[in-house]
């Protein structure tokens, strides 16, 4: 048995003092709360409650809820006014504005145009933003509840919209689902986000197979799908086809910015006929910004925006 080193003997008590430490340093960790379950094991553990009359986004709001819910874990939660959920002991999910989320210090007056909250107290877990009244799936109404709701379904179960549909709606499963701890205020970036669907028809188009209900069904779910994505706006912003009178101002000077035809040459292929913009042309793209800032300059108080909607035109350019 050879003699150990006084140095070595020293490195190891260090290695081992170190270990110790890192094993200890798991039993001092103080636990987080566990959450609020909704649903655990297969079993519902938690109710959906709204106001004794939620408006229409607040209604609309918890059965989204419901229905993602449900989906990932086959348990579909109880939706009930807030009058009916008496019992604090059981956990509940509170959608919209209601007395409890008063009585918790949210309140809807005060939050920005279409914000939300969502915030897990004891047995409770509030989702709440600022609504007006409405069809829920008009791009005017305000849905800050709504947001809120699939801001939640996003983070906390992965829930991701791919595509008009149900088969577009992709929901992990799981058998347990609970809110962990959040208290997270947010308001969209921008006051208008807007995509439009132009599925409207309504006559038969029997070269691509679809009937009248068809295209009601789409559109309806487009729609939802848009929704789901938050699009939307909080005032209205009024504007119209930017670039109808470019070519005649700006058409000699800077013939560059116009659609390049298949035959060559750029702007309209006859003087009356409608064009697109070269878009990619980062020079069109800096007069847009010039000519919004000088409007900005003389209309201070004025809502800011950039108006770059093309002339009701497919996108011709070949360039």
């Amino acid at each position: 048995m050879t003699a150990r080193s006084p140095l070595r003997i020293r490195r190891n008590l260090a290695g081992w003092f170190r270990a110790l430490l890192l094993a200890s340093s798991f039993l001092i960790i103080p636990a987080t709360r566990a959450g609020v379950a909704l649903v655990v094991e297969g079993k519902a553990a938690a109710v959906i409650v709204t106001a004794d009359h939620p408006g229409p986004v607040a209604r609309y709001a918890a059965e989204e809820l419901a229905f993602h819910v449900a989906k990932a874990t086959g348990v579909r939660l109880e939706i009930i006014a807030e009058s009916a959920a008496a019992d604090p002991a059981t956990n509940r999910v509170f959608i919209g504005d209601s007395r409890a989320a008063r009585a918790a210090g949210l309140e809807v007056s005060k939050l920005p145009a279409e914000a939300f909250v969502i915030r897990a107290a004891d047995h409770a877990l509030f989702i709440v933003g600022e609504d007006k009244p409405g069809d829920p799936l008009d791009p005017d109404t305000r849905a800050g509840t709504l947001w809120g709701v699939y801001e939640w379904l996003d983070r906390t179960l992965g829930v991701r919209w791919l595509w008009p549909g149900e088969l577009g709606t992709f929901v992990p499963k799981a058998t347990t689902v609970t809110a962990g701890e959040i208290d997270q205020t947010e308001a969209p970036r921008f006051f208008q986000r807007r995509m439009r669907a132009g599925l409207g028809f309504t006559s038969e188009h029997p070269a691509l197979g679809f009937t009248p209900a068809a295209f009601e069904k789409f559109s309806h779910e487009q729609s939802v799908f848009l929704r789901r994505h938050r699009m939307g706006r909080s005032q209205p912003v009024g504007y119209g086809h930017a670039f109808t009178d470019w070519w005649k101002t700006y058409g000699k000077e800077h013939p560059e910015w116009f659609q390049l035809r298949e035959g060559g040459g750029r702007g309209p292929g006859k003087p009356t006929a409608r064009y697109s913009m070269c878009v990619s042309n980062p020079d069109f793209q800096a007069q847009i910004v010039t000519l919004w800032e000088a409007r900005r300059g003389a209309n201070s108080g004025a809502s800011s925006f950039l108006n770059a909607c093309e002339n009701d035109i497919l996108g011709n350019c070949t360039c």
